[in-house]
């Protein structure tokens, strides 16, 4: 999962650009959309099963894009043929 995900999960400070950054106290703000992710249980629960292991992650998005791209549009392929996604390799 990407390190904002992860940083989310365990409630630890966030080490990536300051783009959100409370000026006064110098932290990341978190938007209300990720208060969501944490604070919600049904998505909590997501957030933290997604930062163990980011292959679930990118499993279950890459089949939910597929998804919202065939809608409508039917595909011949096998679905081993169709694209994926996956993290960048560091």
């Amino acid at each position: 999962m990407h390190e904002f995900g992860r940083e989310c999960a365990d409630d630890t400070q966030w080490n990536g650009p300051k783009q959100y950054e409370d000026k006064s106290t110098k932290s990341l703000m978190m938007l209300p959309t990720d208060m969501a992710l944490i604070e919600d249980k049904a998505f909590r629960k997501h957030v933290e099963r997604y930062a163990k292991d980011d292959k679930v992650f990118f499993k279950e998005f890459s089949d939910v894009i597929m998804k919202l791209l065939e809608l409508g549009v039917p595909f011949q392929s096998k679905e081993e043929d169709r694209m994926s996604l996956a993290p960048l390799e560091q």
